[in-house]
């Protein structure tokens, strides 16, 4: 359809998994910055091979930081328990934790005025019921911004792609199914770039999962492939109109999601 796609990587992630295989040092010798390299390089050539834009890296803190000496991902929950880390995280790239973004006015306008700068028709993000806690935090973060750009007189819509990872609280119910056949072997290209994210002894990991959630969902629409997105409602009812039961039964959803504590 000629789309331009912005590919933006909001969270500075250190994870990676636990039988990860690090070309010229140890699993145990990796550092925070060898981390955020290794994930950087892999977002690059994942964009590379799907042919849009150079990743624009947001840079917001993690959840995790990395122990190497335990070889661990210590996480955090901003209790008085979590204090020495977090000062310790301070020194991260990014003013802001991911898990604070959306209830941090500052980082929702600065979020805002990026998405503001492309003029976007559609934003694509992670479900609001995706239980993995940095997956729903760019959510939440993607709504109240895009939401704030609609009340601001911006025309757009929020789609969410669908959840994986730890999984999802609510059941998955697309509103729009894509027939992604004749590109199917692009997307699979794009994602074998993310070594540190499979497992070493099963790098065909994502590749299995894609091709069987594609064939699923192009089973749905009668294609070979196909994937599934749903909007998320990011305006309210118009004075003098409604919305129908099922669409206001999703709004109050997706608003609890995003008012309510991590």
């Amino acid at each position: 359809m000629g789309w331009e796609v912005i590919y933006v990587v909001a969270v500075d992630s250190v994870y990676v998994f636990h039988n990860y295989q690090p070309p010229n040092k140890t699993f145990s010798e990796l550092t925070h910055e060898d981390i955020l390299s290794t994930r950087e390089n892999e977002s690059t050539q994942g964009a590379k091979a799907l042919g849009t834009s150079e990743p624009v890296f947001l840079h917001l803190k993690p959840s995790y930081h990395w122990t190497n000496e335990t070889t661990t991902h210590a996480r955090v929950h901003f209790n008085d328990e979590d204090d020495d880390i977090i000062e310790g995280m301070k020194s991260f790239r990014g003013k802001y934790f991911c898990l604070q973004a959306a209830r941090t006015q500052a980082c929702v306008d600065e979020i805002a005025e990026f998405i503001k700068s492309y003029e976007p028709e559609i934003v694509l993000t992670q479900q609001p019921n995706d239980l993995h806690l940095e997956h729903y935090s760019i959510s939440c973060l993607a709504f109240v911004a895009c939401r704030q750009l609609l009340q601001q007189g911006m025309s757009l819509k929020l789609y969410a792609w669908e959840m994986g990872s730890i999984g999802r609280l609510l059941k998955f119910t697309p509103d729009v199914v894509v027939d992604i056949s004749d590109t199917f072997d692009i997307k699979l290209e794009s994602i074998k770039p993310f070594i540190s994210q499979q497992s070493s002894d099963d790098l065909d990991m994502f590749e299995r999962h894609v091709r069987n959630s594609g064939s699923y969902w192009g089973k749905k629409i009668g294609t070979a492939f196909a994937e599934p997105f749903s909007e998320l409602l990011i305006h309210a009812p118009k004075e003098g109109s409604s919305l129908s039961e099922e669409e206001q039964d999703r709004f109050s959803q997706y608003l609890d999601h995003c008012k309510s504590e991590l």
